[in-house]
């Protein structure tokens, strides 16, 4: 008998069953076969799955494989077949014991995964030896998952199936939604409530969605959101690992330490924070300030080699007394700027908000095509008041004193100056205040101002606010109104950035769909009190880009210039006027041509009669910072000034003194 062949083949079962057998009761003659032999079920299949046998390693083999083209989900893998079975026929004494038999297997492979992960020093962060650079890649959670995933792939998904399965409300809606989609232009069913869920928008399914809800300040997980998740399942997940693994081991410290950081930049308080530290969630109110600490410091020294390391720069150029007031208006290239910007902007407007531009043909085209017409070292803190002439001039001295130089290394060099517009209009008056003086160091000839964009940007919404704020109840058409639709609770006199714009782009996202359900020629079937349906208009396709393109022209034409503001007030129609310039000026603003972004004449004259061409290029380079070094992700230098301020700023309480770094 050879040693890799059945002892039995087919000719011997054909000589011994005869051509008169019907396999209809085959399965009762190989099992009478056992016990005829008195070959139990575990010897037989031990054997099955152990045989070195050509024949015999196949079917097996075919028993444990994935039938991707089975009937149903639960036959793709057939040993799921039978352990229903044995769950199903001999109870759940059965079960439970086979749950028991296989505990001490998954108890193996968690703690191998648990192991591999206290031991992985990607996950170990040592706070005395971190950097700026480390620190920056610290705060880069994403990498955590792809660790934890790797190196405990049986934990993740189990953990998984917990947190990501659909509850029974959720199951319910995606059933009624399937249901829907064959009955589009009928009107949902406000009334539905098939069960109880407590999340504040079981609809929400974006992680754009999550971080602007608050769900999460640090998106980690990746990829899409299981329908009806307003929170991203993987994040529970990755945090659940983190906690645990923290809790075996504090040295596996690096998601808790970003976590206790940003806990702390948002004001958590030390209570909260030490409650969230004894659950694993984030290293110790201590520990930040030590990292903290620790950055800042070389962030110092990175900032002190710069400024030892810089080369001089000339600071020649013409006057500006030649100036005259041409040479601050707009060019003919200016204005064609301006045009094609708010064009695309009220086309990308169109396209993307207007109700079922998502089913458009071409539509991912169509944005693509509007958008293609459209190295640094923080220094330190100081206590110092740069709001006042006296203030800069003790600021620019604790920063030569910090960098240790002396007051001609100082002055031997061209310092660039970044702030808001009040620093660079003080530190303009605290120079020519002191033109006079003996040294350059004293009439501070070395430094360069230049006013920040994200400031520009930041009293332009405030500007607009004063400007088109007006009130509810004599202008519906006012921001006060629309603020009031919205339930927006923030005040108006003192507004936050990110609020006011958020409320200008809505504002002017609903007026131009508004008029463009006029001039489509469709029933004025909503205004921007909110009022109507959208039907009508979700039921309109454009024939293609040109198409949407004209019609944004034609907005612009009537919608959007001071000549048709101008006729409006002619007509007594105040509110129709007053809707013109607001569109105007936040067109302007989302384009990036408000007034405070040109700071006006001064940057202009300056760049044009006073700079060399060299200081130029380094204070333009001043205004941008791209932290990543990516394509198109450059940032206004003062935005992240203010996220490194967040991050690096210690706290004086934690050392008693009036030091911050």
């Amino acid at each position: 008998m050879e040693h890799n062949k059945l002892a039995y083949d087919d000719a011997f079962w054909e000589a011994t069953l005869g051509h008169n057998y019907t396999k209809k009761h085959s399965k009762h003659l190989l099992f009478s076969l056992l016990c005829y032999l008195n070959v139990s079920l575990f010897d037989f299949l031990q054997w099955t799955f152990s045989s070195d046998i050509a024949s015999v390693r196949t079917r097996a083999g075919r028993f444990l494989g994935d039938h991707k083209t089975a009937k149903d989900e639960e036959h793709r893998f057939l040993p799921t077949v039978i352990f229903k079975l044995w769950h199903e026929k001999f109870g759940k004494d059965v079960s439970k014991n086979l749950e028991c038999m296989l505990e001490p297997y998954a108890r193996r492979i968690v703690l191998q995964e648990s192991n591999a992960i206290i031991q992985d020093k990607n996950l170990q962060i040592r706070t005395g030896g971190l950097t700026q650079d480390s620190f920056e890649d610290l705060v880069t959670p994403g990498m955590l998952i792809e660790v934890y995933q790797t190196h405990a792939p049986f934990t993740w998904g189990l953990l998984q199936t917990f947190a990501a399965s659909p509850n029974l409300y959720r199951k319910a809606k995606a059933a009624k939604a399937k249901r829907q989609l064959v009955e589009e232009t009928e009107e949902p069913d406000e009334g539905f409530d098939d069960g109880e869920d407590l999340e504040e928008d079981p609809d929400v399914n974006t992680v754009e969605a999550v971080m602007d809800s608050g769900g999460g300040g640090c998106a980690m997980g990746v990829g899409s959101l299981p329908d009806g998740f307003s929170r991203n399942p993987v994040n529970a997940v990755l945090m659940s690992l983190s906690m645990m693994s923290f809790a075996r081991n504090r040295a596996t410290n690096a998601l808790p330490l970003l976590c206790g950081l940003f806990f702390k930049i948002e004001g958590t308080s030390s209570r909260a924070s030490q409650l969230l530290s004894n659950l694993g969630l984030c290293v110790s109110v201590k520990t930040v300030e030590r990292v903290k600490e620790v950055v800042s410091k070389n962030c110092i020294e990175s900032a002190r080699s710069l400024m030892l390391s810089g080369h001089m720069q000339s600071l020649t150029g013409e006057e500006r007394m030649r100036a005259k007031f041409t040479d601050i208006l707009l060019t003919k290239e200016d204005d064609e700027h301006l045009w094609k910007a708010c064009i695309s902007l009220i086309t990308e407007f169109i396209i993307r908000y207007t109700p079922g531009s998502e089913k458009w043909e071409g539509r991912a085209e169509m944005l693509k095509k509007v958008r293609e017409e459209d190295g640094d070292a923080p220094v330190w803190s100081f206590y110092a008041n740069e709001g006042s002439k006296k203030g800069i001039i003790e600021l620019l001295d604790l920063i030569r004193q910090r960098a240790t130089m002396e007051p001609e290394e100082w002055a031997g060099k061209v310092r660039v100056l970044l702030g808001d517009w009040l620093t660079s209009a003080n530190f303009r008056h605290v120079r020519r205040d002191r033109r006079d003086d003996i040294t350059p160091m004293e009439h501070l000839e070395y430094g360069e101002e230049v006013s920040q964009l994200f400031h520009f940007a930041l009293q332009a919404t405030q500007m607009i606010m004063r400007t088109h704020f007006g009130t509810a109840i004599d202008n519906p058409l006012s921001l006060s109104a629309h603020k009031g639709l919205l339930g927006r609770v923030w005040d108006h006199n003192t507004p936050n950035y990110a609020a006011a714009k958020l409320l200008i782009r809505h504002s002017l996202i609903a007026r131009i769909l508004h008029i463009a359900i006029e001039m489509m020629g469709l029933p004025l079937i909503r205004t921007i009190l909110g009022f109507g349906r959208w039907s009508e208009l979700a039921a309109w396709t454009p024939m293609n880009y040109k198409k949407v393109e004209e019609l944004a022209e034609e907005i612009w034409a009537k919608w959007a210039s001071t000549t048709a503001a101008e006729h409006a007030k002619s007509q007594n129609d105040d509110w129709a006027a007053h809707d013109i310039y607001f569109i105007r000026d936040a067109l302007f603003f989302c384009a990036g041509q408000h007034n405070y972004a040109r700071e006006c004449a001064e940057i202009l004259l300056r760049w044009k009669f006073e700079l060399s061409d060299d200081l130029q290029k380094v204070l333009e380079r001043s205004w941008f910072v791209n932290r990543w070094g990516k394509e198109g992700q450059w940032i206004a230098a003062d935005l992240y000034l203010e996220q490194m301020n967040l991050l690096v700023k210690v706290s004086s309480a934690f050392h008693g003194n009036a030091n911050i770094y």
